[in-house]
């Protein structure tokens, strides 16, 4: 599972026409592709994948409810009721943890050299 881009699928489950704050260069081909169509070469991408341990489903909602982040601060844009459907959406997405769990989450890393 992965914290930020399974929020704005929970986002859109319920608000299929939200606009999220994901990048659009969120996969190796996109960043590939930009960095190339600027001109560098032996261009390279990887991905960093790192996990965080939470004690419970609230410890990770607190950040979103607290405005942290684009995703955050989307979510504090929205009614109370929608908070709390999204939470729901969210909870479920991530398999419902009761307890301990741990989510992970990706970043591309990209190089390429100046010709």
């Amino acid at each position: 599972m992965k914290l930020l881009g399974t929020f704005w699928q929970s986002v859109r489950a319920l608000d299929p026409g939200a606009e999220s704050e994901m990048s659009p260069f969120g996969d190796r081909g996109h960043l590939d592709a930009l960095w190339r169509a600027q001109g560098l070469q032996e261009v390279e991408t990887e991905a960093l994948e790192v996990s965080s341990d939470y004690d419970d489903f609230d410890e990770l909602w607190s950040s979103f409810s607290r405005g942290v982040g684009p995703a955050g601060q989307h979510l504090l844009s929205l009614r109370p009721d929608q908070h709390e459907a999204i939470r729901a959406e969210y909870f479920a997405r991530i398999g419902e943890p009761s307890g301990s769990f741990e989510l992970s989450a990706r970043a591309w890393a990209v190089r390429g050299r100046v010709a």
